[in-house]
């Protein structure tokens, strides 16, 4: 729920990661899995965002049957070609918040709610209006990710 522009519209909540500038995508699953790959193409560069909720087992058993979900959504996003300035805004919403987002304040290595999700962001999030957002450039290097773009959701 506390993503609900899916289907509430412009003033829902959000958490959202896109080039500046025109742009355009392609989406895939990954083969035999629930891993969402977004590739933007830009003017001056192509980039992928990878989406997955990755899951564990439970300590308790030690077999494969009880998995668990440890409550994650994990953004990476890799530069593989030239470079591409980006957008990151996070905005949760829910419950309760339609009227008045929840206050965000700074976290160690992000952002958060008290007593709520947080956002781990290894770019520098200013927050302004139930807001947390900032712009900043990836490029292409040799690695699967450019080191410092990535995001975990813990709920």
């Amino acid at each position: 729920p506390l993503f609900c522009r899916l289907l509430g519209g412009e003033g829902a909540g959000y958490f959202e990661i896109r080039p500046k500038g025109a742009f355009h995508t392609r989406r895939r699953y990954l083969p035999g899995t629930n891993i969402l790959e977004t590739t933007f193409i830009s003017n001056s560069g192509r980039a992928t965002l990878t989406d997955l909720m990755p899951l564990g087992r439970s300590s308790s058993d030690g077999t494969n049957v009880s998995i668990n979900a440890p409550h994650w959504l994990v953004r990476l996003l890799g530069c593989v070609e030239g470079h591409v300035e980006f957008t990151v805004r996070y905005r949760p919403c829910g419950p309760g918040f339609a009227a008045n987002p929840p206050a965000l304040r700074k976290a160690r290595r992000g952002v958060g709610i008290a007593g709520g999700p947080q956002l781990y962001s290894e770019v520098d999030l200013a927050i302004a209006d139930g807001t947390a957002a900032n712009t900043f450039d990836a490029f292409a290097t040799h690695a699967e990710h450019t080191p410092g773009l990535r995001f975990a959701w813990h709920f």
